[in-house]
């Protein structure tokens, strides 16, 4: 195998990776198949890319959140606390949310990842035993196999990639922005210095954005405007002409989460909420 297309596979599989453990490894792995007097080179090559893809896995879902899930059970025998490969692709996928809201409130055709991850494991598994069959493959038998293991690789952690923004997408485009603006009318308070009285008009979120799932919950990030009224003065002073009504817009942005375990009453808590005030402070010290 030519080494300008074994770095065009290495290439393919580097946008999966993040830690300098798994760049390493993955170098290691295709240095073996250029050891033309190894006869075990491409099982070198074979255990190595099965073990990255298990390594990947476990970063994308470490034993403790896989473990706090509520749809976790043990399917290993003798092992209370065992997780399969299965489990750490659905925890990537899905994090704590249950596969009947998963399937059925979102759409996500969880009978085509389990059949996609499964048929990828196998190939990833199938290589890695040394046998008489594997032994002293020719460079021909190489390249067919070589490509067939890169693919399930890629088929792997593409099916994960595209059905975890699958759902991310339609999550968010289910969560109704009314509900996030009377959570957020609940807890204003960085307006109340700005006057003598302040009335919010109204909330405008531009966009909501999931950044995480884990085991527990989904966190929300919320940007966008405050419409407000300002009064300066007393009602009594706006009477008389001595006060002043200013209607402003805040830039705000909130960071919110969500029990996954109840995410069909959703019911959103704020972490955190930003109100930018300087901009109209700044103004009103001229």
């Amino acid at each position: 195998m030519e080494a300008e297309t074994l770095k065009e596979y290495e290439t393919s599989l580097i946008q999966f990776l993040e830690t300098e453990f798994e760049k390493e490894l993955l170098k290691a792995s295709f240095k073996n198949l250029l050891d033309m007097e190894n006869k075990l080179r491409f099982t070198g090559f074979s255990i190595g890319v099965r073990e990255l893809s298990r390594n990947i896995l476990v970063r994308l879902s470490p034993d403790e959140k896989v473990l706090k899930c509520k749809w976790y059970k043990s399917e290993i025998k003798d092992k209370p606390n065992g997780i399969t490969r299965g489990q750490r692709v659905i925890y990537a996928v899905q994090g704590g949310l249950n596969d009947t809201f998963v399937s059925k409130e979102l759409g996500l055709d969880l009978v085509r990842l389990n059949k996609s991850v499964k048929e990828a494991i196998e190939i990833l598994n199938k290589y890695v035993h040394v046998e008489e069959s594997t032994f002293g493959l020719s460079e021909t038998e190489i390249d067919k196999s070589v490509k067939i293991i890169i693919g399930a690789f890629l088929n792997l952690f593409l099916t994960i990639k595209e059905c975890r923004e699958t759902l991310i997408l339609k999550l968010e485009s289910s969560i109704d922005n009314t509900l996030i603006n009377h959570v957020l009318i609940e807890v204003i308070n960085e307006i109340d210095n700005l006057s003598t009285h302040h009335w919010i008009e109204d909330i405008n979120s531009n966009q909501i954005n999931i950044s995480e799932i884990d085991s527990k919950n989904i966190i929300l990030i919320t940007n966008g405007t405050i419409d407000a009224k300002l009064q300066y003065g007393s009602s009594g002073d706006l009477r008389k002409g001595d006060g002043l009504e200013v209607y402003q817009s805040f830039p705000f942005k909130c960071l919110l989460k969500c029990n996954v375990n109840d995410i069909h009453l959703f019911e959103p808590e704020i972490e955190t909420l930003e109100i930018d005030t300087k901009s109209w402070l700044s103004l009103i010290h001229i």
